[in-house]
C-alpha cells in the first residue's frame, strides 16, 4: 500500500505505537471492568433476599392497556430567539386508551445524535401499556434531519453547537405545554409534579442537565486536552460545547423527580463536581461493545460521582449503543462480513432495557413499591440467564468497591485521570 501511495508520506512510528498502546488499555480496561461489575451484580444479588419471579408479572411484555395511536403536536417557543423567530419542533404523543387509577403518570423521552423521536416508538409503547403518558419532542439541531442537511452539504454542522442549551429547554417548554393542556385536554389526570425522564446518549446529557447536573467548563477543557482521552469518540461531541457562552447554566426543572439515561454523553462535560449536584434518583445504562460513548470513559468513570441515595448502574454485554439492524448505509451488511463478530438481538436488548425502565419509573414516579424487586440484580440475572449476552445490574451498595477497582486500574497502568 505505500509504495503504490500516491505521493510522498511520512509514518511517525513512535506516535503509532502510543496510539496502540492506548488503544490496549482501553480495550484491557473493557474486559476488566465488565468482568468486576458482573462479580459486583453477583455479590448484590446473593445480599438480598431470594424471590420466584415466575409467579410476578412478567414486565418484559406489554402491559394490560390498549395504546392509542400516536398524535403529533407541533409547538413553538417565543421565548427562545431564532432565525425562524422562536423555536418551533414537534412532540409524538403515546397514550393508553384508558387511564390507571388515580393519577396518571408522565415519562418524557429525548432522542440522541441524528436520531429522532420514532426511533424510541417501541419505549413510548411499552410505557403507554402499563398506563403511562409518553411524550417525545424532537430535537431539531441535533436530530437526523440536521444530519442530512449536513450530509447535502446543506449545513457545515452535524449538530448545532446550541443544542447544549436547547435541548434541555425543549423538553421543560414540552412539560410547560402539558401543563396548559392537561386540565381542558386530560382532565388533570396528568401527573406533572413528579415527571420521569429517559434519554439516550446526547440526550442522556439532556436529562442529565434536567436533573440538576451542572456544565463544568474548567473540566471540560482538561478532557478535551488529554491524548488518551482523545480515543474517546463521545469526547468529541463534548468539546464542542467549549464554543458556546461559558457561564453558569441551570437547567434543573424541579417537575422532573427520576432519571433514566442510556449511553448518556456526561462524564467530561458534568465532571465530578456537576453530576454531584443531582439529587434524584438516577439510573445509568451502559454497553459493553458501545464505540460512541465508550462505557470505560463515559458511564463506568461517572457513575461513582453521582450522590444520589437512589442509583443504579446497568452493563449490558455486546450492546452497541445503537441497534445496527436499523442502521442504514449498508453498516449491518458490512457486519455481517466480519468473521466472530456476533452482536445480541436488538429483542434481547429491548428486553433488557424495557424491564428495568419501566422498573425504575414504577418505583419513582408511579410511587409502587411492588416493583422494587424488579430493581435488583438477581431478576436482571434472570432475565439474561440463558443467552450468551447478559446484564448486570449494580446499585449504590456498590459504590465504593467500584471506587477502588477504578483506582487499582489507573495504578496498574499509571493513569493519572
Amino acid at each position: 500500500m505505500l509504495k503504490n501511495f500516491a505521493t510522498n508520506i511520512q509514518l511517525d512510528i513512535k506516535k503509532a505505537i502510543t496510539l496502540a498502546q492506548e488503544i490496549d488499555i482501553i480495550v484491557q480496561a473493557t474486559y476488566f471492568f465488565s468482568e468486576e461489575i458482573a462479580k459486583l451484580s453477583d455479590i448484590e444479588a446473593q445480599n438480598k433476599p431470594v424471590i420466584d419471579f415466575s409467579q410476578q408479572l412478567d414486565i418484559q411484555q406489554p402491559g394490560p392497556f390498549e395504546v392509542l395511536e400516536p398524535q403529533r403536536w407541533y409547538l413553538k417557543d417565543e421565548q427562545r430567539d431564532t432565525e425562524f423567530g422562536g423555536k418551533r419542533f414537534y412532540v409524538d404523543i403515546y397514550q393508553p386508551k384508558t387511564w390507571r387509577e388515580g393519577k396518571t403518570p408522565v415519562v418524557i423521552i429525548s432522542h440522541g445524535l441524528s436520531s429522532h423521536p420514532k426511533d424510541f416508538a417501541q419505549r413510548a409503547k411499552h410505557l403507554a401499556s402499563y398506563g403511562y403518558f409518553v411524550a417525545l419532542p424532537q430535537h431539531p439541531g441535533s436530530d437526523i434531519k440536521q444530519t442530512d442537511d449536513f450530509l447535502e452539504g446543506l449545513s457545515r454542522q452535524i449538530f448545532r453547537v446550541e443544542e447544549f442549551v436547547d435541548r434541555p429547554l425543549d423538553i421543560t417548554y414540552t412539560l410547560d405545554e402539558l401543563e396548559r393542556r392537561n386540565d381542558s385536554q386530560f382532565q388533570g389526570r396528568l401527573d406533572l409534579n413528579n415527571v420521569g425522564l429517559f434519554g439516550h446518549s446526547f440526550g442522556g446529557y439532556t436529562v442529565l442537565a434536567l436533573a440538576g447536573a451542572t456544565l463544568d467548563f474548567d473540566h471540560l477543557e482538561e478532557d478535551c486536552s488529554i491524548r488518551l482521552g482523545k480515543i474517546n469518540t463521545a469526547l468529541l461531541l463534548q468539546c464542542r460545547a467549549l464554543q458556546i457562552e461559558q457561564k453558569d447554566y441551570n437547567f434543573r426543572d424541579e417537575r422532573v423527580k427520576a432519571i433514566y439515561a442510556l449511553n448518556p454523553v456526561n462524564a467530561s462535560i458534568f465532571g465530578q463536581q456537576g453530576l454531584a449536584k443531582i439529587k434524584i434518583p438516577t439510573f445509568i445504562g451502559a454497553g459493553s461493545y458501545d464505540p460512541a460513548t465508550p462505557f470505560v470513559f463515559e458511564q463506568v468513570r461517572s457513575f461513582p460521582w453521582l450522590t444520589t441515595e437512589n442509583n443504579y448502574l446497568l452493563l449490558q454485554e455486546g450492546q452497541a449503543h445503537a441497534d445496527f439492524s436499523k442502521v442504514d448505509g449498508g453498516l449491518g451488511d458490512l457486519i455481517d462480513t466480519v468473521d466472530d463478530l456476533t452482536l445480541p438481538s436488538s429483542e434481547l436488548l429491548d428486553d433488557y432495557t424495557n424491564a428495568t425502565m419501566l422498573a425504575f419509573f414504577e418505583v419513582y414516579i408511579a410511587r409502587n413499591s411492588d416493583y422494587v424487586p424488579y430493581l435488583r440484580s438477581r431478576y436482571v440475572q434472570l432475565l439474561g440467564e440463558d443467552e450468551e449476552f447478559k446484564a448486570h445490574l449494580i446499585s449504590k451498595d456498590s459504590l465504593e468497591a467500584l471506587k477502588e477497582m477504578i483506582e487499582k486500574f489507573k495504578s496498574d497502568y499509571n493513569i493519572s485521570d
